[in-house]
Formats: structure tokens, C-alpha cells, sequence
């Protein structure tokens, strides 16, 4: 049972560090030539890493209307 709360915890840091950042970030035209710097849409880049360029205020893209970080942790 302690195993699963640390784990628990570490993933919550690795999602916090890159993982969300890594899912979500980039675009499908993902190569050099259209700027780009993920695996073709596949696998994101570090553009959100540590949650960078996040406010409370922000939105989730698809016009749902639910803050971007109720989003994050829901995630």
C-alpha cells in the first residue's frame, strides 16, 4: 500500500515536470520544416514543460469553458 502512495506521488511530479507538457504541446505538423519540434503529432515536445506559460484564468481549447488547470489535474 506504500508503494502505491509513492508511486502515486512520483507521477504526479513526472506529469507536473513533462508528462502533461509531452501529451498535450506541439502541433501534427510536427517536423523541422513547418517549425515544429514534436514526433509528428505522435509524441509533443517540452514547449509546457513545468506547466510554463500557464495562467488561472486560461481555458481549454476545445470551448468548453473549463479552466485549463481543472483540466490538468483531472488529467
Amino acid at each position: 500500500m506504500i508503494q502505491s502512495f509513492v508511486s502515486l506521488g512520483w507521477t504526479t511530479v513526472i506529469w507536473y515536470i513533462c508528462g502533461y507538457s509531452m501529451c498535450f504541446s506541439g502541433s501534427l505538423a510536427g517536423d523541422a520544416a513547418h517549425g515544429g519540434r514534436d514526433f509528428f503529432g505522435i509524441v509533443g515536445n517540452f514547449d509546457m514543460a513545468v506547466l510554463r506559460g500557464l495562467t488561472l484564468d486560461m481555458r481549454t481549447p476545445d470551448h468548453l469553458g473549463i479552466p485549463l488547470i481543472v483540466f490538468i489535474a483531472y488529467q
